[in-house]
């Protein structure tokens, strides 16, 4: 479904809450100089939409940097520690959707603010959003990121590659009225 597809669409107006059970957020980065890849997935999401009668698309995502994992305990732990995201300090990724367009045919770019510790940038991301009827739309993405425009710049030794690739495969479902 693209953009216009899902914006004119009557039957989608209305607020959306995320169905977490259905719903995931992973990463891969590059450690030891970019020969081992370390994937990892966030397990604890929450988030809310909204379709409005014009055609606007806005939402927003919590991600709690707590329930960061890799399935390596002190791996995580280093992750969650102020050499990266600073858990104790910083408890959550925040992203903010500002919009949703069709960018060329078949093809979708949702705008969104992301916000890791302090720091924000605004980011395009290519989407693809399907429908089940009548009341859940799906939404996945593939992007890859500098984490060092994110206040995540550690790299001891260059092990770490500073490119992530991000991937969502979230769930909404339409709250009732």
């Amino acid at each position: 479904m693209t953009a216009p597809d899902l914006t004119d669409d009557p039957q989608l107006v209305g607020g959306y809450h995320l169905i977490a059970s259905r719903s995931r957020i992973t990463f891969t980065a590059r450690s030891i100089w970019g020969l081992l890849p370390v994937r990892g997935h966030f397990a604890e999401v929450t988030g809310t939409g909204e379709l409005s009668a014009d055609g606007r698309v806005s939402g927003a995502l919590r991600i709690e940097v707590a329930w960061l994992r890799t399935g390596m305990g002190r791996r995580d732990e280093h992750l969650r520690s102020a050499d990266f995201f600073d858990a104790q300090r910083f408890r959550h990724i925040d992203v903010a959707v500002t919009g949703l367009r069709r960018e060329a045919p078949q093809r979708n770019a949702m705008h969104l603010s992301l916000r890791v510790k302090d720091v924000v940038n605004d980011l395009s991301v290519p989407v693809d959003v399907s429908v089940s009827p009548p009341d859940t739309v799906q939404i996945s993405t593939a992007v890859t990121i500098d984490r060092t425009r994110f206040g995540v710049p550690y790299n001891r030794f260059g092990f770490v590659v500073n490119e992530v690739d991000l991937t969502a495969d979230l769930s909404f479902r339409r709250t009732p009225r």
